[in-house]
């Protein structure tokens, strides 16, 4: 079963892009998603579907939840939309974890 975990910039003035096209994908789930965004800010309020989780990372940079919910086998996939974090994300993952 896909336990999708979507990391995911929603920072006011870059964000938009971002939360737009990774809401565009989530249409075609199923299954219930955990979202971890960037600390809250002015960007519109969003409709998350209400089957899905939303996390709130300490800041811009951070993916500790999201690292949490891995280790806790929420999450077996997992999708970035986040310039700043791809790479430094993608090292510290399991390695069966698909990114």
């Amino acid at each position: 079963m896909l336990k999708l975990g979507i990391r995911v910039s929603n920072l006011e003035k870059h964000g938009s892009g971002h939360i737009k096209r990774c809401m565009a994908i989530r249409e075609y789930i199923k299954n219930p998603v955990y979202w971890f965004l960037d600390k809250p800010n002015n960007l519109k309020i969003i409709d998350f579907p209400k089957t899905d989780k939303i996390f709130i990372e300490k800041g811009k940079i951070q993916y500790k939840s999201l690292l949490s919910r891995i280790r806790e086998n929420k999450i077996n996939v997992v999708l970035i939309d986040h310039i700043q974090i791809t790479n430094k994300l993608k090292i510290n993952l399991p390695s069966n974890i698909p990114v």
